[in-house]
């Protein structure tokens, strides 16, 4: 038994050993891992910082293109607005003078269709007046020739 114990001894002896070794290895890996660690981080720090950077440049860089094209196009509608402001403004005019012109035309020229309409009706009413006046005169002289005959007619008749 006492061989069995000391090779037991021995094996945990060689086990004691082999659990050190391993502990060393997992404190050496676990330096070795930290290390990398703060190394990539520091790469990743200074590649955030480098691309962070290059970003906020167009950021910057677009953002001031962004104002011009912004400044420039409103320069151009504004500029467009007033031009087609003053088209309208001068055929408005020009627009409003030929209506007018147009306006003082017709109504001269009813004016004129007016007075012609007056003497017109005017003219029509002394025709008619005459018209009536030449009927009583008509009739007065049919009156007349008809006593006339009655007249020749009684005489002839021995009736006067």
């Amino acid at each position: 038994m006492e061989s069995g114990v000391g090779k037991l001894e021995s094996d945990v002896s060689q086990i004691r050993e082999d659990v050190a070794e391993i502990k060393l290895s997992l404190h050496h890996l676990n330096s070795k891992i930290e290390a990398s660690a703060r190394e990539t981080n520091t790469r990743i720090d200074a590649w955030d910082e480098k691309w962070i950077g290059r970003i906020d440049a167009v950021d910057v860089k677009l953002t001031a293109r962004i104002d011009a094209v912004e400044e420039t196009l409103t320069s151009r509608i504004d500029a467009v607005g007033a031009k087609l402001t003053a088209q309208i403004d001068a055929v408005e005019e020009k627009l409003t003078s030929r209506i007018d012109a147009v306006d003082t035309k017709l109504t001269a020229r009813m004016d004129r269709f007016d007075a012609k309409l007056g003497d017109l009706t005017v003219g029509m009413e002394r025709a008619f007046a005459d018209l009536k006046v030449g009927r009583a005169l008509d009739r007065v002289w049919w009156l007349l020739m008809c006593a006339a005959l009655l007249g020749v007619m009684a005489h002839a008749m021995k009736w006067i």
